[in-house]
């Protein structure tokens, strides 16, 4: 058997926001993996709590507030395709309070967040301009897909 045709091993922490099911996390990312053409050999998904998520947040990004989301890559390749490994952190508190005053529903946000975060862990980025037209364009383009 190869490395290819391994199923992802996706683990789910912390209290799943309503709407959602373990099952339905699962597949989400399946697709989104498959969508970005890329592959992956384990993925984390936690959901915390606004102090958590703070905390993460200073830890590993010098900003003393929460984020909606934060993702920690653990593969060794910068640009990987194949065999992504990493976490995704989701603050649901912060999502429904970021998305409070929009016509957003929380679900759809959520997913968005959940590809938002496989695609960091594949690579990509958004810190200038360029890479964030192209990263966000590529999240809309998935998400719309499923």
């Amino acid at each position: 058997m190869n490395k290819d045709s391994l199923k992802t091993e996706i683990v789910i922490h912390g209290k799943i926001p309503s709407d959602f099911t373990e099952r339905k996390i699962k597949k989400m990312i399946e697709k989104t993996l498959t969508l970005a053409k890329s592959t992956a050999t384990s993925i984390g998904i936690v959901f915390v709590g606004p102090k958590k998520m703070q905390s993460l947040n200073k830890e590993y990004r010098k900003k003393d507030k929460p984020t909606d989301v934060l993702s920690f890559a653990y593969h060794k390749s910068k640009k990987p395709n194949k065999g992504i490994e990493g976490d995704i952190i989701i603050c649901p508190s912060y999502v429904k309070t970021d998305i409070k005053n929009s016509e957003i529903r929380f679900s759809d946000q959520i997913n968005r967040l959940l590809i938002h975060g496989v695609l960091h862990l594949s690579g990509l980025d958004h810190a200038k301009d360029a890479e964030a037209k192209s990263m966000f364009a590529k999240q809309e383009k998935i998400f719309k897909a499923l």
